[in-house]
């Protein structure tokens, strides 16, 4: 039997944000999970998110599941067909959904920042609650995986260019565009995008937040740009390395798009495209080689492989995203956003 999944925000923004419609079309299309239900603020905003999904022309199935709106909340966890909740609405809602989610016994995969970060809390109150979350899940032989797709993109590093698993230094510089008329500011940048970067840092090692030190950061915004730049060391002493940290929004970007350079080896260009057969698929090409390589979807990838790992739930199934990597995560975005708050650094 496949396995069953209840999606919370499939409403996409007008500025572009909003990643629910994406993450249900790949729930539908995948033959090991069925999408049994949605919920959303209100009959309107559901009704119009389930039109917007349906009228898509590249899925393979239709969503006719159960709708429920945010009263109907405590109906939607205790539905028995649901075996995975996708939590996408905005993350001051993560921390209730993720409780109520482990309360009724499912599995969770929640969009990025794992949970929203409240600067009127102590640093350590912050992290005791992501703790306390994944505890509860571990205890519960829970899954409790943050959405950071852009994972899926190491193996190809690694495997397609040869660059190393355990490097000693890692450039990563992600750009995003917008839909908006008002650019994000740099502080809302760090909030919505620097995850994205996190998740490959420890990937390749960065596990320990107390050897983890900022060197530099800088930042800056006009009408058409919004950029910051984060540089440092990490030097824990089995794994030491320094990381060179860009974000950047802009108008002119329409995918998102990555770039890695990997001990100074020359800059790889991530990016995502429509393949002719429709699907979008990723695109990896390296500064001066001329060779491009294709992979899927990172998406497609994060939700097909978190899936795998409830349907099998075996140590060769797993999440893109762990439990322990999701509370690490989120420790590390802390700590770099109270460094550079409080100007600490260099």
């Amino acid at each position: 039997m496949n396995i069953g999944v209840g999606l919370i925000g499939a409403r996409r923004r007008p500025d572009g944000y909003g990643l629910g419609q994406f993450m249900a079309r790949e729930f539908l299309n995948y033959p090991l999970s069925r999408l049994v239900a949605i919920m959303g603020t209100t009959p309107q905003t559901l009704q119009q998110a389930i039109t917007d999904l349906n009228k898509r022309d590249d899925l393979s199935n239709k969503f006719d599941g159960t709708v429920y709106t945010i009263e109907e909340e405590e109906n939607f966890f205790n539905n028995p067909y649901i075996d995975l909740v996708a939590i996408c609405s905005p993350s001051d809602t993560h921390e209730h959904y993720i409780k109520q989610g482990l309360k009724y016994s499912k599995h969770i995969l929640v969009e990025k920042p794992f949970l929203n970060t409240n600067p009127a809390i102590l640093f350590e109150q912050n992290i005791k609650k992501a703790d306390k979350l994944v505890k509860l899940a571990n205890s519960k032989d829970l899954l409790l995986s943050t959405n950071c797709q852009r994972v899926a993109n190491i193996p190809i590093l690694c495997e397609e260019y040869n660059l190393p698993k355990n490097p000693y230094s890692i450039e990563i510089e992600l750009n995003v565009g917008t839909k908006s008329e008002k650019l994000e500011s740099t502080r809302n940048l760090f909030e919505l995008l620097i995850t994205h970067p996190l998740s490959l840092l420890v990937k390749y090692g960065m596990t320990d937040i107390k050897s983890l030190d900022i060197t530099n950061y800088s930042h800056n915004m006009s009408s058409d740009l919004s950029f910051l730049v984060i540089e440092g060391t990490y030097d824990s002493g089995e794994r030491n390395f320094t990381y060179r940290i860009k974000l950047q929004q802009s108008r002119d970007v329409h995918f998102a798009n990555m770039k890695v350079n990997i001990d100074n080896k020359g800059p790889v260009l991530i990016n995502s495209e429509y393949a002719p057969n429709g699907e979008i698929r990723t695109i990896y090409e390296k500064t001066g080689e001329g060779i491009i390589r294709y992979s899927t979807d990172n998406l497609q990838t994060a939700v097909t492989s978190i899936v795998d790992a409830v349907y099998y739930r075996d140590k060769s199934h797993l999440p893109l995203i762990t439990n322990n990597e999701s509370f690490l995560i989120y420790t590390l975005q802390l700590k770099l956003k109270m460094i550079y708050l409080s100007g600490d650094y260099g």
